[in-house]
């Protein structure tokens, strides 16, 4: 069991009933970025909606750290703007996705749209990566720490 194949097969082949154990959350990294994934039943009775959001941090207050609260907010800025990244209140910087995945689905299905969903945001994740000076030291500088 060595290929992306029997891994598929092997999902195929259990009959699980996704929907009844449904929302279905997740938590994984992608490209340095740590995301939270959930899956939930849609307004429509044949689709679900998938939850895709980014953990990007907190925006530091000015008392600690004045000039990284101005880099992260000038180079973030035009994706505020746009309403791709959202700062709230509490200065969480999120990133959120959202897909409607339509018909049955089961792990494939799932896994698919997760891809499909950040391969067609990955300039942005990568501008997201630039503004806020993610890097792979600094990735493996928190792995290890």
């Amino acid at each position: 069991m060595n290929t992306l194949e029997d891994h598929k097969t092997l999902f195929s082949a259990q009959q699980i009933d996704y929907e009844a154990l449904l929302p279905l959350c997740y938590s994984f990294d992608y490209s340095g970025l740590p995301f939270e994934c959930q899956l939930v039943r849609h307004d429509d009775e044949n689709s679900f909606l998938l939850h895709l959001t980014a953990l990007l941090g907190h925006l530091p207050y000015s008392a600690e750290n004045k000039s990284r609260r101005e880099m992260i907010r000038t180079r973030l800025g035009p994706l505020v703007s746009q309403g791709k990244v959202i700062i709230d209140r509490h200065s969480k910087i999120t990133f959120p996705l959202k897909t409607v995945v339509r018909g049955d689905i089961n792990a494939n299905i799932i896994m698919e749209a997760i891809l499909y969903t950040l391969l067609d945001v990955r300039k942005t994740v990568s501008a997201i990566k630039d503004g806020l000076e993610i890097t792979e030291a600094t990735q493996a500088l928190k792995q290890t720490a």
